[in-house]
């Protein structure tokens, strides 16, 4: 993810904490990031449907613009400050990854991270020094993410703000000209783009994202077939449901197959 804050972050708590067992998830935010490292056991989260798993010393980037779960499954540390930021994608701005995995250069982060937690007057009583330390480290984060990846394809960040766009609106109609529009071109090069970067059409893309919510709401939320398939923008229940048996290959009221369904797109 590449984000341009658009004014200073302002602190809002820093603290440790440590479980036997952990689960927790936010609701989408545009407006909170919050920094963590595991400092013994491990710490899995899971945004947009990947799953990303700290160690001890590893990093958690946390923004909170998609719905996001963070557990552990046994006896666990970690360290967080988080702060408000208010936030723009762009291609310049700072590139932080979920994870980032304890090197040369993570002990800096950790070690403005617990300044945070250990002196909280850093952003109880000085909150423009605290804004630019937790800045420094965002931007710390970008260096070592940036030493350890070659530069990202044109396509691949349009298909990448394409994504964070669909998951965005999933709760109601998407079509491809809109989101062509939104990104500034037209529908026949997103389409291009996508599908040599996605391996599927991007409307391919947005029918299995819409899908997945449909059947999230329906396990989690218990709500009927046809109340989860209009709060994700289908008119008729019977054609999401069987859309969702032609692209993944079984019922949405039934157990899911064997198959992942990120193993193979269908």
């Amino acid at each position: 993810m590449f984000i341009e804050p658009t004014r200073l972050p302002a602190v809002r708590f820093a603290h440790t904490y440590s479980a036997e067992r952990y689960e927790n998830r936010f609701e989408p935010s545009r407006e909170t990031v919050e920094v963590s490292f595991v400092s013994e056991g491990t710490l899995t989260m899971t945004q947009n449907g990947a799953a990303y798993t700290a160690k001890k010393g590893d990093i958690l980037c946390i923004p909170h613009d998609l719905p996001t779960e963070i557990r552990a499954d046994g006896c666990h540390s970690h360290h967080t400050v988080c702060a408000a930021v208010d936030w723009r994608e762009s291609p310049d701005g700072l590139l932080l990854p979920p994870l980032t995995k304890d090197a040369p250069g993570a002990e800096e982060i950790r070690t403005r991270i617990d300044a945070f937690i250990f002196r909280p007057y850093l952003y109880e009583n000085a909150p423009v020094r605290a804004a630019a330390d937790f800045l420094a480290i965002l931007c710390k984060i970008d260096e070592l993410a940036r030493a350890s990846l070659m530069p990202v394809p044109e396509g691949s960040l349009l298909s990448f703000r394409a994504k964070k766009y669909i998951h965005a609106n999933l709760r109601r109609p998407i079509r491809q000209a809109e989101v062509a529009a939104y990104l500034g071109v037209t529908p026949q090069y997103l389409c291009h783009v996508f599908r040599a970067s996605e391996g599927e059409t991007l409307m391919r893309y947005v029918n299995r994202a819409k899908l997945r919510l449909v059947r999230s709401l329906m396990e989690n939320e218990h709500l009927p077939l046809c109340e989860a398939a209009r709060l994700c923008g289908f008119q008729d229940a019977d054609y999401a449901s069987h859309l969702y048996r032609r692209l993944f290959g079984t019922t949405i009221t039934g157990r899911r197959s064997s198959r992942s369904d990120g193993a193979k797109k269908p």
